[in-house]
């Protein structure tokens, strides 16, 4: 048969803070990257902004850039973290985020979007479950497609729970009907749906 999503209103949900420790928030050079670091600082803990750039660079106490598509960059991002401040405890991924909402891409504007979407996450995934593993701290597990976060199911015995990520995107999916989708989306929303399954 077929399925057609249906979007129904709900109640919204208290939802906690981030977890105690430091937050690194993968943004974009250009947009409300900076500004949104400033609004979770204000909660007291340390954030960390890091933009896409052709190679890792700390551009200032609680500034860095790396290249997205590198695992090694992300290994010396939460190297360098953990040493400004512990391990990271949380990362909030919106580099898939267009600037501004966008039209239908070209097969060539699809391709590029992936360095900053699938491909970023598959390697920040990467070093994630590699620390957890040397570390000995819980697995990660996919908790909720719905807001996609991922977190650990309960403490470990060793180093503590794994680090949270939250990913954010804009127009992945439509809400009402004739609203514009990004299309550059669809392979992150793809890898998401699977995590519980791969991860």
């Amino acid at each position: 048969g077929f399925f057609r999503r249906i979007w129904r209103p709900r109640r919204l949900l208290a939802a906690g803070g981030p977890p105690p420790g430091p937050l690194v928030l993968l943004a974009p050079a250009e947009g409300p990257g900076s500004e949104i670091a400033r609004l979770l600082a204000a909660g007291g803990g340390p954030v960390f902004l890091a933009t896409p750039g052709p190679a890792f660079a700390v551009q200032g106490p609680h500034r860095l850039q790396l290249d997205p598509g590198q695992a090694e960059d992300f290994r010396r991002l939460c190297a360098w973290v953990a040493q400004q401040a512990g391990p990271p405890a949380a990362f909030v991924h919106l580099w898939s985020i267009p600037p501004s909402p966008q039209a239908p891409p070209s097969a060539e504007a699809l391709e590029a979007a992936q360095p900053l979407g699938g491909a970023s996450l598959l390697a920040l995934l990467g070093v994630l479950e590699h620390q957890s593993e040397t570390l000995g701290r819980s697995p990660l597990s996919c908790t909720s497609k719905q807001t996609f976060l991922i977190d650990s199911p309960g403490p470990s015995k060793s180093e503590g729970p794994a680090p949270m990520l939250l990913v954010v995107t804009r127009q992945a999916q439509p809400v009402t009907p004739g609203e514009p989708v990004d299309a550059a989306a669809g392979p992150l929303l793809g890898l998401l749906a699977t995590l519980g399954q791969e991860r």
